[in-house]
């Protein structure tokens, strides 16, 4: 926008030191770096990009015991953008408290962190521009800040920073409705705390929304994440453009195996699905397998799979396929363990059926020699 007047950068749920305990140790700490990889991709192109204003809406860490390390790169990044004024919002899992990374620590001068829960605001005469926000002191906030709120008629540009949930009037992580905002004529709302990928409304005359997180951590946040730089015109329009940022991707996917009567085929067939995906070492995979397999066929790790991406969880939905007639009369252990079974197979609970369908499947791939898949 050749005639803006104002360039904000908005970004929210970055949750530094995730411990990512579900991951092994060598890849826990490969995602951690990946978080502050990211944001310090994030403070890179608010430079290069010459925004005005940052707005941070909350949880820029995961909890209150940030690393020494990650709080250092966090002021660092700051203090190399000194053209550019950082608003903190402060979260839920990051809320202001005495001992907290905010009050415990000093922040460049560019940086303006909310620190009550009532609604407040920065004041900045040479942008022409306020602020209003408010800060989490502890995990939860029920109170709605703008509930009677007014915002004071200067003739500045009215922005909104605030971490908040306009989900639910019920909400225990500051429960706001989106009428509240339009009401209160915001030019720009930055909203964090919710981690799917952002969305910017209109409604009248504001604009407004969540940035969702710009790096996903679970396979809740899945596809490209990203932040949002809004370029704010003299007449009031506002151009929102969604940046990726995220490093690594979350993915969920379904490959059915039906007809697959080898380990051989199956790795095919798996294969074929990422490459047709372009799943690469980007990717954290949760494949679901689906379709009717015999019961001994191994379904229990995929090497090729896992040597292409960063991490690969498998799912075990197939349906085994029995010859029952067969199996009634084999008078191996096969034959002796269907029989054992065959009551549970037949069950009207369909819960127990699947049990049963499970135990018999694993059962015959023991007796084969092979691995059996997940249970």
């Amino acid at each position: 926008m050749k005639d803006r007047k104002l360039r904000i950068f908005h970004t929210a749920d970055i949750h530094l030191d995730t411990p990512f305990s579900r991951l092994d140790l060598r890849k826990g700490e490969s995602r951690r770096n990946d978080l502050r990889a990211t944001f310090t991709a994030m403070m890179l192109y608010v430079r290069r990009m010459e925004a005005d204003i940052a707005l941070l809406a909350g949880d820029l860490f995961d909890d209150g015991s940030a690393t020494k390390e990650t709080v250092e790169l966090m002021i660092r990044e700051f203090e190399g953008a000194k053209n550019c004024k950082f608003i903190i919002a402060p979260g839920n899992h990051d809320p202001i408290s005495p001992g907290s990374v905010y009050a415990s620590k000093r922040f460049p001068d560019n940086v303006y962190i909310f620190k009550e829960s009532k609604l407040s605001r920065f004041e900045f005469s040479d942008l022409g521009v306020d602020v209003y926000g408010w800060a989490f002191t502890s995990p939860s906030m029920t109170e709605n800040p703008l509930i009677n709120a007014e915002l004071e008629q200067n003739g500045r540009t009215k922005l909104l920073c605030a971490h908040c949930d306009t989900r639910s009037p019920l909400s225990p992580y500051c429960p706001v409705s989106e009428g509240d905002i339009v009401r209160l004529g915001f030019d720009y709302a930055a909203l964090g705390h919710i981690h799917k990928k952002g969305e910017i409304k209109h409604v009248d005359n504001t604009f407004y929304g969540y940035s969702g997180a710009p790096e996903g951590r679970s396979f809740d946040e899945c596809g490209v994440m990203g932040a949002f730089l809004t370029d704010i015109g003299y007449n009031g329009e506002c151009e929102c453009d969604f940046v990726p940022f995220s490093r690594r991707r979350y993915e969920i996917a379904e490959c059915d195996l039906t007809g697959c009567v080898t380990r051989e085929m199956a790795e095919e067939r798996v294969s074929a699905l990422i490459e047709s995906k372009k799943y690469g070492s980007d990717t954290i995979l949760r494949l679901v397998l689906t379709g009717a397999v015999a019961p001994e066929l191994s379904l229990g790790g995929f090497k090729n799979a896992e040597a292409r991406l960063f991490d690969l969880q498998v799912r075990d939905s197939t349906t085994p396929t029995f010859d029952g007639d067969k199996l009634v009369r084999d008078i191996t252990l096969r034959g002796a363990l269907y029989r054992t079974l065959l009551p549970e197979l037949q069950s009207a609970d369909e819960e127990t059926r699947q049990t049963a369908a499970d135990a018999l499947r694993y059962g015959l791939a023991m007796l084969n020699g092979t691995v059996p898949g997940d249970l």
